[in-house]
């Protein structure tokens, strides 16, 4: 990514320094870390062009950090083999190829082949989009959606109507309760369907009232939907809450997706419908949840990640197989590290030399007089091997005490990083990883209002220019 500011944008000379003291910033950051992961999303303007979002995440310290690295215009088709082109590009530009090692994106074929079979990398799928699936699916019952359209045309005569929403009002006033309109529901966006409902719920009474006063108003809502709300809400929120919970990008997300997953099953499970189409919906959402997202917990990123969340362990993990084949994989990555640093440290023996002067023969005699100890030292040190030491070194961890559920994580890995040195790695590896794309999603939000129609001549240089600067600076 470079900025011909003087050239290209003709800006004054402080806009010239933000610039360019930004992309430094960045770049300093970027090249201080050693590991990175990456959330890339699609999108595409009012004025149908495509763009593709690129945002970076790493550890520093006991902090989770993130930047925008580019909002780029896809001029080509969207095949596997132009999205890894682009993605190589950016990658590239900014020297963090090799040090990528996860993308986090939707379940879309050709993003997941861009990433598996074009760059050769991980890919961890968004599990928001998953629980989107998951939930959208549940919705198509017949029943449901007959009672959705019920709901869509009330919440859209309150909305059309000024004499409707006055008496809304009026009957709220007169019961003292407060002053709270309909919302509607949008269709990309299940979410939507479970605010309009509790909404609904909330106004039950006075919205009865008022539509008993309109004439010409929507049928009202039976005994039967009414109770078929609350059995809905019961079983959607707790969906909406993991969703919103694994959207955050300030603290650490993909290690709670399978404690997450287990206490939406656990909540649906004990929720008690009353309704014949709600007990088929808790029915339905728990098959669905299973068949999309019950192998979570034997994905090996999202194993290791939960086994190194002092907060979680292995305790996280509701089947013992899956636990211990986390454990074996996190063995094994500890062992291949330990053996890189051992070939690092040994050197080839060689003779002391012989050297003149007084300084120069007390230095000999004092490597005479440790020889004894490094010998041993070094026996020890060979009796040792890289598999005993990562044993040791895990074992050691999970027998600490959990770390308290609401603290952060990455404060317990700053503090003990001499003591597990490559666990501390490997922490810092895998902990970085978003469980959603929400991330790069979010910067099409502000794109969209950067993009409106009196602001649709920008170029596509501009627009990822402004992008970046007003998400990193």
């Amino acid at each position: 990514m470079t900025y011909q500011v003087e050239k290209k944008l003709q800006l004054p000379l402080y806009q010239i320094y933000i610039c360019t003291a930004t992309l430094s910033k960045v770049k300093n950051e970027l090249n201080l870390s050693s590991n990175l992961s990456i959330t890339t999303d699609i999108w595409t303007s009012s004025s149908m062009k495509a763009f593709l979002a690129v945002t970076a995440h790493y550890i520093n310290g006991s902090q989770l950090n993130s930047y925008l690295l580019e909002t780029k215009q896809l001029v080509d088709r969207h095949s596997a083999g132009n999205v890894a082109s682009a993605l190589r590009e950016g990658f590239e530009s900014w020297d963090i190829f090799e040090k990528v090692h996860c993308i986090v994106t939707d379940n879309a074929s050709n993003m997941r082949n861009a990433i598996t079979v074009h760059l050769n990398k991980t890919h961890q799928p968004c599990i928001a989009h998953t629980l989107n699936l998951c939930t959208m699916n549940t919705l198509k019952h017949a029943d449901l959606q007959q009672l959705l359209e019920k709901c869509k045309n009330i919440v859209g005569h309150f909305k059309r109507s000024t004499v409707a929403s006055g008496e809304l009002a009026k009957m709220q006033d007169q019961m003292k309760l407060p002053l709270l309109k309909v919302k509607q529901d949008v269709s990309t966006r299940w979410n939507s369907c479970l605010t309009m409902m509790q909404r609904l719920e909330e106004l039950k009474v006075p919205l009865s009232a008022a539509m008993s006063n309109l004439p010409g108003s929507p049928s009202l809502l039976s005994s039967e939907d009414w109770a078929l709300i609350k059995d809905c809400i019961c079983i959607l929120k707790p969906i909406e809450a993991m969703t919103s919970e694994l959207s955050g990008e300030k603290y650490i997300t993909l290690s709670i997706i399978i404690p997450l997953i287990r206490g939406v099953q656990h909540a649906v499970e004990n929720a008690q419908p009353i309704t014949s189409t709600g007990k088929v919906l808790q029915t339905n959402f728990h098959d669905i949840l299973l068949r999309r997202l019950g192998y979570v917990e034997s994905s090996k990123i999202c194993a290791k990640a939960t086994l190194l969340d002092p907060r979680l362990k292995i305790l996280a993990f509701d089947k013992v197989i899956n636990g211990n084949q986390a454990l074996k994989w996190i063995t094994q990555e500890v062992e291949d590290l330990i053996v890189t640093i051992t070939q690092h440290l040994e050197t080839p023996n060689s003779e002391i030399p012989c050297t003149q002067g007084r300084a120069d023969s007390s230095e000999n005699q004092a490597s005479l007089l440790w020889e004894h100890f490094d010998i041993k030292a070094k026996q020890e040190f060979s009796a040792s091997t890289p598999t005993h030491s990562a044993e040791a070194q895990i074992k050691q961890y999970l027998d600490l005490p959990l770390v308290d559920r609401k603290l952060n994580p990455l404060d317990f890995w700053e503090s003990k990083k001499e003591m597990f040195p490559q666990l501390y790695k490997l922490a810092n590896k895998y902990l970085c990883v978003p469980a959603t794309s929400v991330p790069s999603e979010r910067v099409f939000s502000k794109a969209d209002e950067l993009t409106k129609d009196r602001r649709s001549r920008l170029s596509s240089n501009m627009i990822n220019e402004i992008m970046f600067l007003n998400s990193n600076m």
